[in-house]
């Protein structure tokens, strides 16, 4: 009796494990397959979809087929176990672009998907494009049939797993296509290439699984390996790891779980945790150990952390491990932080400015075409698409921005970082930034859009923080001309008291190389830890001044919203711009006199006198107020001209730029000139705002 029941528990442990393995639905490594003849099951065909010319001999309609004899001198890297699928125009007769559209569709055997949880397909792939764009554009579509349709699940426009010429680098390539099959019973992938001329798709080791129900894996997400980082590691780090279930049941709230990390082999340090929430296929949470690790500072450290889970048919990622270089921080810059990229050495330079990194491990993509922000003056080199000049309206040498091209994209990131922010002495730090983002696609501006995202990374160990200022893409313009730089202000007040770098993560993956469509830009970054001002604070669209990029006693641009006074640097005999920002079509008088911030408040929402003496017995009209006509006048001390020369007019926007050369007075480098002061009309009560007030010294 004892006996049967030992038998009928091994049975049931025997039915169980069996259940915990994973299920395959295809596997190909092309072995079997013989020249032009794919493995049984499969298909290779090849045709030309669209002809443009009728060719002349010796030339034919001869398209590339895949094919698995590896074309002579072909030789692949250990990604690949030869045979390998590929399709190369190289291997096909005598052909030309201009004849049309040539198609290469390598097809697998139909699969049934029904009753599946989780799906995942994966292979090695090397795509060598030439990104032809006459008359034809390459491409390379990897694609899931449902019963009904193909859904495309990736589509190759740039290279991808090729590296500098003759060599042939592999990538792994893994997809969730549990949607994408939509459980049909007769599921089915193919490899579809398209191309007028290019060089060559190379594809081995399919697989497509249903993974073992009962599997994790674990990563580690602080402290990163950093040699660039602000802050050498050293002392008690915290250990942060994230659990994934790669698996395809599910993990329920509350499961005890495991975690282990090791640091430089000096023991193992065990904790436990339950989960917070029910984990399903591709679902993780993260997790921080209660045990802080010992760095040792300067050195060489290794790190291995391990998530224990019984029955786990793959371990292999279970652990994962990290080995840090040696790093002694970079230089920290105290606040206020200000760029405006003006300093930079040459049009579409990548060069970034001094403290200021060029991400080279962002994810950018294999080829080197626009993986870098461009340090630009100007309109950018794509058409209809990003700013046609920096924040000050110059399109010349010394106003440059910061920006990422559209071309040839294709990346899901491209990072910029600034330096290192001593933020130890914050209490509530503000990241402000211009933002120029317009979607030139004529299909619409959610059709192949970028984005751009803000994330922080904090020291020592340099810890993600994700999105703190977007994604944002297109900002909502109607055309290229009337786009305009938008004020950003993000709150950084969760790192006060840290060591921190800023992240302006772009994507140019909208969709294909050589559309054109999205450039945007950032330009006048600072990062202020704001002090509390007593002067009037502009009001965008009713009373803005801003001279020459007037800034406060934060280092904040007029646009930030923050309150004045602000003050601006003028040069005798250099440019003096004055820019407006109110209602459209009403009148602006500029005023000036001695800075005296709160010197008069008005009731009403109209605003407060920032310049000026005090009033008579301190009440009413502050005195000492002169009316700004023209720079001539000005400068003569009298008023000469019309009475209507003391008005400006906003335009049909709200807006208005005046320009002159600023008179030579024989101040002083230093002095302070004066203080001006905006009213401007408005179409309703009260009928007139004061704006901002900005202190112009000589520069």
């Amino acid at each position: 009796m004892v006996r049967s029941k030992l038998a009928a528990i091994a049975l049931v442990a025997a039915l169980f494990t069996t259940g915990l393995s994973a299920q395959i639905f295809l596997q190909e490594d092309f072995s079997t397959a013989v020249g032009l003849v794919p493995p049984q099951g499969w298909s290779s065909i090849a045709y030309l979809e669209t002809a443009t010319s009728v060719p002349t001999p010796p030339n034919t309609y001869v398209p590339a087929p895949f094919r698995f004899d590896n074309l002579p001198g072909r030789v692949w890297d250990s990604g690949f176990t030869a045979p390998v699928a590929c399709a190369d125009p190289d291997g096909a007769a005598a052909w030309s672009s201009l004849y049309g559209q040539y198609v290469s569709i390598l097809r697998a055997p139909s699969f049934d998907a029904s009753g599946t949880t989780l799906l995942n397909l994966s292979f090695q792939t090397s795509f060598h494009a030439l990104q032809s764009t006459t008359p034809f554009p390459d491409y390379a579509q990897t694609e899931i049939f449902d019963g009904l349709v193909w859904n495309v699940i990736d589509n190759y426009t740039v290279s991808v797993g090729y590296g500098q010429p003759n060599t042939d680098t592999t990538v792994l390539k893994k997809y969730d296509i549990t949607a994408a099959t939509g459980g049909s019973t007769v599921a089915q992938l193919r490899f579809n290439y398209r191309y007028g001329y290019d060089y060559w798709w190379a594809i081995d080791n399919i697989l497509i699984e249903q993974p073992a129900p009962n599997n994790l894996a674990i990563s580690i997400d602080s402290p990163l390996d950093d040699p660039n980082g602000c802050i050498a590691l050293a002392g008690n780090q915290s250990v942060v790891v994230t659990v994934k279930n790669v698996g395809s049941g599910q993990f329920i709230a509350g499961t005890l779980i495991q975690v282990d990390y090791d640091l430089n082999a000096g023991g193992m340090v065990t904790e436990f945790f339950n989960l917070a929430n029910t984990l399903g296929p591709n679902q993780s949470e993260q997790y921080t150990f209660a045990t802080p690790a010992n760095f040792i500072g300067g050195s060489a450290n290794s790190l291995v952390v391990n998530v224990v889970n019984a029955g786990d048919p793959d371990l292999l990622d279970n652990t994962a491990s990290l080995n840090y270089q040696p790093s002694f921080g970079l230089p920290l810059v105290s606040l206020p932080f200000a760029e405006n990229f003006d300093g930079s050495l040459a049009q579409n330079s990548t060069v970034a400015p001094t403290g200021w990194i060029q991400d080279q491990n962002d994810g950018g993509g294999t080829t080197t075409a626009d993986r870098d922000w461009y340090m630009h003056y100007g309109g950018t080199s794509s058409s209809n698409t990003g700013p046609l000049a920096d924040t000050s309206g110059l399109t010349t040498i010394g106003h440059y921005y910061a920006y990422v091209e559209d071309s040839s994209g294709n990346h899901p990131a491209v990072n910029l970082l600034t330096p290192c922010l001593d933020l130890t002495a914050t209490t509530a730090p503000v990241l402000q930034f211009y933002y120029f983002s317009f979607n030139g696609n004529p299909s619409g501006p959610n059709t192949q859009e970028n984005f751009l995202s803000v994330d922080v990374l904090t020291y020592p160990g340099g810890a993600v923080t994700m999105d703190v200022f977007g994604p944002t893409g297109d900002l909502g313009y109607a055309t290229q001309a009337t786009a305009l730089w938008t004020p950003q202000i993000v709150n950084l007040s969760a790192f006060a008291g840290q060591v921190a770098t800023i992240r302006f993560r772009g994507r140019s993956d909208n969709g294909g190389s050589n559309t054109f469509y999205h450039d945007f830009a950032i330009d006048d970054v600072s990062v202020i830890d704001p002090q509390p001002t007593p002067g009037q604070a502009p009001r965008t669209g009713l009373a803005a001044f801003d001279i020459n990029s007037s800034l406060n006693v934060n280092a904040a641009p007029v646009a930030s919203g923050f309150g004045g006074p602000y003050f601006a640097n003028v040069t005798q005999g250099g440019a003096m711009t004055m820019s407006f920002d109110g209602e459209p079509g009403q009148a602006i008088a500029v005023l000036y006199g001695q800075l005296n911030p709160v010197s008069a408040t008005f009731p009403g929402g109209i605003g407060q006198f920032d310049i000026g003496g005090p009033g008579v017995n301190g009440q009413g009209i502050p005195v000492g107020i002169g009316v700004f006509v023209d720079a001539i006048s000005w400068a003569q001390g009298g008023f000469i001209g019309l009475p209507i020369d003391a008005m400006f007019f906003t335009t049909s926007t709200g807006l208005m730029d005046i320009t002159f050369t600023f008179p030579n007075f024989g101040i002083p480098m230093g002095a302070v000139l004066t203080s001006f002061q905006a009213a401007i009309t408005s179409s309703a009560a009260p009928f007139v705002y004061l704006s901002n007030a900005v202190q112009v010294t000589i520069g």
